[in-house]
């Protein structure tokens, strides 16, 4: 008995926690720290991952990890607003990891405040310029959560690059401008090493394009969607010129075309940021290590499962036949989902709140009541195989 025991706690401690955020109500890092603390008071040692994909975030989880140094600076959001905003700095290795949203951001834009088509990414180029001060030599780039469409005219604008309309005259790098583009003419600066880490693979424009995928959830009307769409299609003929193709490349598209203009204009290379991240964080190390893991994100239907945070995470474990739980805030397309994970395992937020306001505004209430259950049905699950 005194062995059966032993071995108990020690398959208990091997649950691992490795959640996105959910979008506008919480963040990876507060739903670790919940977990965490729930397992403690389950007499449980959970080990805790928070995780991201390119997107709001992704500099937060790496910091830790990386011993990254964080530097304020001031800055510009999309509106050309004086912010601060940070970014992380590995003086060691001369890298800088920035993310677009920081800046450029959808979410610290008010709802009522947002007009894409005056949205620009310089905030975004004033953060380069700043880490290229400090001697960095390559950047990471993480272009999710944006609330522009200037395809990066913007960020070149703000790192010395001539934006010009067929007079020769200068252009303001802001998302209206996108149609009025006849030449750009490179920095003098010598530019990093630019690495654009995102998780979308969309091409620069078209009915699989920035504009018409994205732009709406941007505040675009559907009559400024078809202007930016067409603003877009006739950037990319510049950009083709500077860089055979770059309006095709998967990932062009991304964070309103930023990802062409960094391919064009930086000569930038895009790479999957769950990947990118998940590399960095040794996540199927610590899968492999875990007997149990728990993951999940805001929003989950089959498209999650199929690329995203929670289907990637989900793929590792059944790689190495590891017990899965999703938790999530909710939940759409419930009997696909439940073909590819066990219904029971499944513990949405929505099913416990009043409505999805009190959903998003109560999450951590919700989510402590849902790692209870959770860990309670693992020590009873185990407390009957004993």
């Amino acid at each position: 008995m005194y062995i059966k025991i032993i071995l108990l706690e020690h398959i208990l401690k091997k649950i691992l926690i490795i959640p996105d955020k959910f979008k506008g109500s919480i963040s990876s890092e507060r739903i670790c720290a919940i977990a965490q603390e729930k397992g403690k008071g389950h007499h449980l040692e959970v080990k805790t991952l928070p995780i991201a994909d390119g997107g709001d975030g992704s500099i937060d989880v790496l910091q830790n990890v990386l011993q990254l140094q964080k530097i304020t600076i001031f800055t510009y959001d999309a509106l050309m607003r004086r912010i601060m905003a940070y970014y992380m700095l590995d003086p060691l290795n001369h890298v800088a990891y920035i993310e677009l949203a920081k800046t450029a951001g959808l979410s610290i834009i008010e709802e009522n405040d947002r007009n894409i088509m005056m949205t620009s990414t310089y905030g975004v180029g004033i953060m380069i310029a700043d880490a290229m001060e400090r001697n960095i030599q390559e950047v990471f780039l993480f272009i999710g959560g944006s609330a522009t469409n200037d395809a990066a005219l913007g960020c070149a604008q703000a790192l010395g690059f001539k934006i010009l309309d067929q007079h020769f005259d200068d252009l303001e790098g802001i998302t209206k401008n996108i149609n009025k583009v006849y030449q750009i003419r490179k920095s003098k600066k010598e530019l990093p090493k630019i690495t654009i880490v995102s998780d979308v693979d969309n091409p620069m424009f078209g009915s699989l394009g920035a504009a018409h995928v994205y732009a709406g959830q941007k505040g675009a009307t559907k009559k400024q969607i078809i202007e930016l769409d067409e603003g877009l299609t006739s950037l990319a003929k510049v950009y083709d010129k500077l860089k055979p193709n770059t309006s095709h490349t998967l990932g062009s598209g991304a964070a309103g075309a930023f990802g062409a203009g960094a391919m064009a204009l930086f000569d930038a290379k895009i790479v999957n940021g769950f990947d990118f991240i998940a590399d960095r964080l040794a996540v199927e190390e610590k899968i492999k290590e875990a007997d149990i893991v728990i993951t999940g994100e805001g929003s989950v239907d089959i498209q999650s499962l199929y690329g995203k945070v929670v289907g990637k995470i989900l793929n590792l474990a059944y790689k190495h036949k590891k017990e899965v739980f999703l938790v999530c805030g909710k939940m759409e397309d419930d009997e696909k989902i439940e073909k590819i994970i066990n219904r029971e395992h499944i513990y949405p937020v929505l099913e416990k709140s009043e409505n999805i306001l009190d959903a998003i505004n109560n999450a951590e209430k919700y989510l402590e009541e849902i790692f209870d259950e959770i860990f309670n049905k693992i020590k009873n699950q185990f407390s009957t195989q004993e």
